[in-house]
């Protein structure tokens, strides 16, 4: 399935990545949104402010998730509790308050077994 993405038509199911860094955008500094899939990275857009590109970048999540098959991530917000210490590099492990999913380290916005926001890591 084909979705648009900035200005470009992309194969949804092939996207693995989203990803925005600054750049030249039109002679001066802004930002770029780039979608990278499994052979090469596609230029999708060219932002002035990171506020545009973020924008952008969430509405392309939002399609390309939905042609993938994903449900939409829920609403609230979770806790990721201590549960154990890790063997890479010190980091702990960490369960979801609402769905159980176990993550490795303190570094996601979002839970990856249900999507609700994280709210804080406790120890």
């Amino acid at each position: 399935m084909l979705i648009k993405i900035g200005d470009k038509w992309v194969d949804a199911k092939l996207i693995v990545d989203l990803e925005y860094s600054r750049g030249s955008v039109n002679g001066s500094i802004g930002y770029i949104l780039l979608a990278r899939d499994v052979r090469r990275d596609y230029l999708c857009g060219e932002y002035e402010t990171e506020a545009e590109v973020i924008k952008a970048m969430d509405e392309a999540a939002e399609k390309i998730n939905a042609a993938q098959g994903f449900k939409p991530a829920a609403e609230g917000k979770v806790v990721m509790e201590y549960t154990a210490s890790g063997t890479e590099s010190k980091r702990g492990i960490f369960r979801c308050s609402h769905c159980g999913f176990v993550v490795l380290g303190v570094s996601a916005k979002f839970c990856p077994g249900c999507g609700r926001g994280i709210v804080r890591w406790e120890e």
